[in-house]
């Protein structure tokens, strides 16, 4: 195949994966920085640009934006699962997954629930890594997963309940854009 078609047939398959996590309203862009193919510290790197459905609901004035889901679906670990640890654990690989997401603040609007957004759990086994900060009409939010090891005795299951608690409550956070 040439590699118009594929172009077209890897953007097509990360249409389709997005599309599994997210309500996705209109794909609009994809954009291959580096494949990731060489190297031992090569790095899958791309930009996608889409709009998302459901994120957004009216509170008087004001408005509710659901800003954690940006980053896709999270682990949901139930009581018994962080509590007990009956394996050893085991990663297809160790790996660091990084959004950098920037949303528009409209005109006439502030951002409240900002410390929410930022969160700090590192250790051996991994990390989930928040910021937001906003930069005059725009909020700005990067996180970052990372998985260490692709394997870990069961006794280190406590490292992996802090970083994946964190990640999942991150994705359930929400900020109020107010009526200034």
């Amino acid at each position: 195949p040439d590699r118009e078609e594929k172009d077209r047939e890897r953007k097509e398959m990360f249409e389709k994966n997005l599309k599994d996590v997210y309500d996705v309203d209109k794909y609009q862009s994809f954009e291959l920085i580096e494949d990731g193919r060489y190297g031992d510290s090569a790095w899958l790197k791309f930009n996608e640009k889409f709009t998302l459905k459901k994120m957004i609901s009216k509170a008087g004035k004001n408005y509710v934006v659901e800003v954690g889901k940006i980053i896709g679906g999270q682990i949901k670990l139930d009581a018994d699962e962080i509590k007990n640890r009956y394996t050893d654990i085991w990663i297809p690989y160790a790996r660091t997954i990084v959004n950098q997401v920037e949303f528009a603040i409209p005109a006439g609007y502030t951002v409240e629930g900002l410390p929410e957004l930022n969160m700090n759990v590192d250790n051996e086994s991994g990390a989930f890594i928040s910021t937001a900060v906003v930069e005059g009409d725009k909020l700005l939010i990067k996180t970052t997963k990372i998985y260490k090891k692709d394997f870990d005795k069961k006794e280190a299951w406590p490292n992996y309940v802090a970083f994946l608690e964190a990640a999942y409550k991150f994705s359930q956070t929400k900020i109020v854009l107010k009526k200034k």
